[in-house]
């Protein structure tokens, strides 16, 4: 089995899922909500990402939660080099709606 298929089947294991329960609950604020850990944005679905340091530890993660990310399908699919980054507005009128957002 190949490198990938192998990191494929870590990411099925009942240890990924305790991983990502761990990165989850530092995404989660004191009033529970759940937020990408890179945009602030509560809108999921969130992927935990391995840092380029964190597959050094690929099976030892619970061990460097600090190298793991808590982001909205948008970041992490930027990250890997799909789609546009969610941080920058696609318009004025998100532009608009984000400032508000956060002066309301």
């Amino acid at each position: 089995m190949g490198w990938r298929e192998n990191y494929e089947k870590h990411l099925d294991s009942y240890y990924w899922q305790c991983v990502r329960r761990a990165v989850r609950r530092r995404a989660t604020g004191r009033d529970g909500t759940v937020r990408c850990e890179r945009c602030g944005s509560e809108d999921g679905p969130f992927d935990v990402h391995h840092t380029t340091e964190a597959y050094r530890h690929v099976g030892e993660e619970l061990d460097h939660l600090d190298l793991m990310r808590y982001w909205c399908r948008g970041c992490h699919e930027y990250r890997h080099g799909h789609g546009l980054d969610p941080m920058i507005p696609a318009s004025w009128e998100e532009l608009e709606r984000r400032i508000n957002r956060i002066c309301s």
